[in-house]
């Protein structure tokens, strides 16, 4: 019986290893925390890696942040931003900026960054700082 026990807590130890590895190769996912949010980098020219950095820079060194990101942000995307159409205005605007959110979506988009360092992972962790917080106050309805 007991042996059926132990069995049985290891083979869930392994799968909770092993869902724990599989979220955490495409995505972010801190289980202490409740944690997840959705990775989509650029095909050509992206970084998941640098992003997944400046979110663990954003726990480290800034927590009711971190906490925000978790609770409104579902997904951040590596696409650039265009606030405007370029058929109808002339020259788009966004297409400079590190990143944007749509209101509503949940959803952060950055610049695609194929470089990484300290530089750009702080840049980063900025960005998603900034972009996390309109989503609380949209959600939040302020």
């Amino acid at each position: 019986m007991r042996s059926r026990i132990m069995r049985y807590v290891i083979t869930l130890l392994c799968c909770m290893a092993l869902l724990y590895l599989a979220l955490n190769t495409f995505d972010y996912f801190d289980p202490m925390m409740l944690c997840y949010v959705r990775i989509n980098k650029e095909l050509v020219g992206g970084r998941r890696d640098t992003i997944k950095q400046a979110i663990r820079l954003l726990k480290k060194t800034d927590k009711p942040s971190y906490r925000t990101l978790c609770a409104y942000v579902s997904r951040i995307r590596e696409r650039i931003c265009i606030g405007s159409d370029w058929h109808i205005e002339n020259p788009p605007r966004g297409i400079n900026a590190n990143g944007c959110y749509l209101r509503g979506t949940k959803t952060i988009y950055l610049k695609p960054r194929p470089d990484e360092g300290d530089t750009v992972v702080a840049q980063r962790m900025q960005t998603i700082r900034i972009y996390s917080q309109l989503s609380a106050e949209f959600e939040d309805g302020q």
